[in-house]
């Protein structure tokens, strides 16, 4: 059993993001597991177009929702 603690990488090398979206390398290759695993949040109101041509690999996607 592997056990992450997301808080825990935020603001390090395995926190990754772009216009709309953050993402945290939850497991890697370096893990042993055979693929990667992210935790993906999708800002509200964001348009992405997501392309996995040469892997894959398991996503927690959460989206946030807009105030209302």
């Amino acid at each position: 059993m592997i056990v992450v603690d997301a808080n825990d990488l935020r603001g390090r090398a395995r926190e990754a993001s772009g216009p709309g979206w953050s993402s945290i390398r939850m497991l890697m290759k370096s893990n042993n597991t055979g693929f990667p695993m992210n935790e993906t949040i999708v800002q509200a109101g964001a348009s992405l177009t997501l392309e996995y041509k040469n892997h894959c690999e398991g996503c927690v996607i959460a989206f946030q929702a807009r105030d209302a």
